[in-house]
Formats: C-alpha cells, sequence, structure tokens
C-alpha cells in the first residue's frame, strides 16, 4: 500500500462526510474521483502541507466543477419549455437561484444587444467571439477581417449599446460581456 493509499485510507471518514456535506447525493462518487486524482497523480500533493486539508481541497474542486457543468448544461436547456421547473425551483439553493436569474438577465441582454448588431454584422460577430471567450484583440482582427484599431472602435460601439440597453432596462453597465473580459 502507498504512502498516498494510507493516508487517503486512514481519513477516508473524515473526507467522506467533507464529500457528502457539500453533496449529500453524489459525495461518494465525488470521493472516488478525488482518490482518483489523487493517486494517478493528476492533482499532486506537496508534502510540506496538510494531506486532509489537501485531499479537501481536491474534493471541493470537483465538487465545483461538477456544479459548473450542470449550471451550464441547465443554461443550454433554459430556453426550452420544461414542466418540471417550477417545481425544481424550489429545490434549488439561493446560490442556484443567483446563478438563474444572471443567466436569464445576461440572455436579455444579449437578445436586446442582438437587435441593434445582428449577427451578420461585424459588430454582431465581435459578441460572438466575446461570448465565446476570444477576447485577444489580435485574434478579433484575424477572425474579423479587420484591423486591431477597428476592433477597438468596434469594443467602443458595443461597450456604448451596452450601456444604453442598460441603462434603459435598470441595469448595471456592461454586466454582460465584461465577465467576457473586454479589452
Amino acid at each position: 500500500m502507498s504512502e498516498l493509499d494510507a493516508l487517503f485510507t486512514k481519513h477516508f471518514i473524515e473526507l467522506l462526510h467533507f464529500a457528502e456535506k457539500l453533496s449529500p447525493n453524489d459525495g461518494g462518487d465525488i470521493l472516488s474521483q478525488a482518490y482518483e486524482a489523487i493517486i494517478t497523480g493528476s492533482r499532486v500533493w506537496n508534502r510540506e502541507k496538510d494531506f486532509v486539508a489537501f485531499a479537501k481541497s481536491v474534493i471541493d474542486s470537483i465538487y465545483k466543477h461538477r456544479r459548473l457543468a450542470d449550471h451550464r448544461r441547465h443554461k443550454k436547456t433554459a430556453d426550452a419549455p420544461n414542466e418540471e421547473t417550477t417545481a425544481d425551483e424550489t429545490e434549488r439553493t439561493p446560490e442556484e437561484r443567483i446563478l438563474m436569474k444572471e443567466t436569464t438577465e445576461d440572455a436579455e441582454m444579449l437578445k436586446l444587444l442582438e437587435e441593434d448588431f445582428p449577427p451578420d454584422t461585424v459588430e454582431g460577430k465581435y459578441i460572438a467571439l466575446i461570448t465565446d471567450e476570444i477576447v485577444d484583440p489580435d485574434e478579433q482582427a484575424e477572425r474579423l477581417g479587420v484591423s486591431v484599431k477597428e476592433v477597438k472602435n468596434i469594443c467602443r460601439r458595443v461597450a456604448y449599446a451596452i450601456d444604453k440597453i442598460a441603462t434603459k432596462l435598470g441595469k448595471a453597465g456592461l454586466a454582460v460581456l465584461t465577465k467576457k473580459k473586454i479589452p
């Protein structure tokens, strides 16, 4: 038995309780995934640090990645009508409700922005690049077939339109696309 196996076995109950506290339904699966990541070396333990703290950070990281993946899956299906949504909403945590609200507000803002800049315009294509997290002006310029200076002008026009829409909706300015790091 390796040192990591021995440490994992020694602290198994504590780590399982931690994982189940984060995710009562998937705690065991998350713990198994963390064990595999630690044993295979895809997550490397700095031996100067406490093993339990390290293992908990791996468990927490896996849990957060799963939640993010669940959120993204939900975001993709949010436009489709779903009879389970209303019954399901009562089971959501306050944090999940906030994420859903932000996603809905972002979608509303992007829809209004698309009315000003249809997808076939250079500004619409720029917005698509930003939402795909392509934020490097040089790469944007290359993909749009314009100069970097023109990309900066496009950015200003889009930012102005976002502020105008946000003011009309009574929301904070560049909330939607600044999450995507507009240059």
